[in-house]
């Protein structure tokens, strides 16, 4: 093997494993994005799953079911989005838990695509963090992204 080959393939398998590497093990804790999200103690809460990255840039997620209703910190800086921003939303979260080990469960298709009971909330900051919320208010499924893209 050449040179330049033995690099760009050292190069790229160093990528794929930082890649790896740098994923919610490393500086994502569900449980404090929950905490720094809602104020409802965690232990009122059950079935919490989370996915995503955290690199270069972040996008992470958590899900959850409230044994009651659960209240958004800082709730005045969320908006309701609308039907076209909610659809996306549920998508996205489809496809990301539809990637999770053993695929989406038939509670979370069925809280996702209830759009009828089925809430959504924006936030947008100026330091280009965004975040989603949609809430089942039949299930009490809780489902919320954080982002940050550059």
């Amino acid at each position: 093997m050449s040179l330049k080959v033995f690099g760009i393939t050292t190069m790229i398998l160093c990528l794929v494993a930082c890649g790896k590497v740098m994923t919610l093990d490393e500086g994502f804790d569900p449980k404090k994005l929950y905490e720094n999200s809602f104020s409802n103690p965690v232990n009122d809460i059950e079935n919490l799953q989370s996915g995503g990255f955290v690199w270069q840039e972040t996008d992470i997620w958590i899900k959850f079911t409230g044994k009651q209703t659960i209240k958004l910190r800082d709730q005045n800086q969320y908006r309701l989005g609308s039907l076209a921003e909610k659809t996306w939303q549920r998508d996205w979260f489809i496809q990301e838990l539809s990637k999770q080990t053993g695929g989406i469960s038939a509670s979370d298709l069925q809280s996702l695509k209830d759009l009828n009971h089925l809430q959504y909330f924006q936030y947008r900051s100026s330091s280009n963090v965004n975040k989603a919320l949609l809430y089942n208010n039949r299930s009490q499924t809780y489902y919320l992204r954080v982002w940050n893209h550059s």
